[in-house]
């Protein structure tokens, strides 16, 4: 294992608060970093999703990533920062999981709930389908759920099995949609979250000579279960929405940050007049404050938020990501904004990320090999 270690302390702006509970002072910081491998066992590891595709056991023990190389998934010792074993999944039969997989999501015993472009359901380390939640569109009653929009992130609880909790996207249109899907019962409850209707505002498509989109701008809508909620959020702004399972109840957060803005800017066409025009408008989209979901710090009790200034620079006449300025938020358990910094010891946006053992574990690849950068972060108490 390598470790690279170096510390720096840094000046957080700081929100005073009247409660009188002991809380981690966030004003005076000291950040560090270190880099550790694991060891692949000489398998070769999936990491061309980023980890995205990917999810953890209830302690972060044990990271489990999909493999579209060989429909697996990847066991990993977080603890030891080895690979464990591979466990394949079929694509067709009884069995089947589908061909494109968008989302993993672990649940207790090592089953998992795997949703496709065209099936659902709950599944056993061993490839068996332990829960079927496969539904039709046009099957579903109540609130309407119109049939392009498509299932992006779905979560799912034991306390409700035959339940699907998910944000579905109508890429092309920027529709959003929030709500919870019945299996058994075929039926949608919509809770609207209108406050994403802006993101149509973000939103240019090219078309080729036939008249059909061969390219498109869009907002990214993402979803993490994080603490016993579900976060939804996108890159386009720093505005959350945010659903308590436990309570039932869905709410809306925006944030006043002083260090970026709080949305991007620019006017965008529904579409490009041409590919220069496209281009120019994806690059000051890239180049805007883009923001990343929230992590939940369970020793801390906070969350931790990062957000990022894209830079490029040209190379043979194309513009290419070269840095980034890095920004961290801390957001306690009921979602105020505690405090935020420049974090100056990253200079590029962070990877797929979570929280284990007090620390931000950042995924990298190094040489092809997984790794991840550790970013601890030291407060008073």
């Amino acid at each position: 294992m390598k470790n690279l270690l170096f510390a720096i302390s840094m000046l957080f702006l700081f929100s005073c608060s009247s409660n009188t509970e002991k809380k981690a002072d966030f004003s005076q910081m000291t950040f560090s970093l270190d880099t550790v491998m694991v060891d692949s066992k000489d398998e070769i590891l999936n990491l061309k999703s980023g980890l995205w595709s990917s999810d953890f056991s209830t302690d972060k023990k044990y990271l489990y990533n999909f493999s579209s190389y060989d429909h697996s998934i990847e066991k990993i010792d977080l603890d030891l920062l080895e690979f464990v074993g591979r466990f394949p999944f079929e694509k067709e039969g009884p069995n089947g999981i589908g061909d494109y997989i968008g989302l993993i999501q672990y649940l207790p015993a090592e089953r998992f709930y795997i949703n496709s472009n065209l099936k659902n359901g709950i599944f056993n380390l061993q490839g068996v389908k332990v829960g079927d939640l496969n539904f039709k569109y046009e099957e579903l009653q109540g609130d309407s759920l119109p049939i392009q929009n498509r299932l992006a992130y779905g979560f799912v609880f034991d306390e409700k099995p035959n339940q699907i909790i998910g944000v579905f996207r109508d890429w092309f249109n920027s529709e959003t949609t929030f709500g919870i899907l019945d299996v058994r019962q075929k039926t949608y409850l919509d809770k609207a979250i209108k406050e994403f209707d802006f993101l149509k505002n973000f939103t240019t498509v090219l078309n080729g000579d036939q008249g059909y989109p061969i390219a498109i701008i869009v907002p990214w809508v993402w979803a993490n279960k994080e603490n016993g909620k579900i976060i939804i959020g996108n890159n386009a702004s720093s505005d959350l929405y945010i659903y308590d399972f436990a309570s039932d109840s869905l709410w809306f957060e925006t944030f006043e940050s002083r260090l970026t803005a709080n949305r991007k800017t620019g006017t965008y066409p529904a579409e490009a007049a041409s590919k220069e025009e496209f281009d120019v408008l994806n690059k000051t989209f890239g180049e805007g404050i883009t923001f990343m979901n929230p992590v939940w710090d369970p020793a801390k009790q906070v969350y931790f938020r990062f957000s990022f200034l894209q830079e490029f620079k040209e190379e043979e006449g194309k513009s290419v990501n070269e840095k980034a300025v890095v920004y961290l938020s801390i957001l306690d358990q009921d979602f105020n904004l505690v405090s935020e910094t420049v974090v100056d010891v990253l200079d590029k946006r962070p990877n797929f990320h979570f929280v284990k053992d007090g620390k931000i574990w950042i995924f990298e690849n190094i040489d092809d090999e997984m790794a991840f950068i550790r970013l601890s972060i030291d407060s008073q108490e």
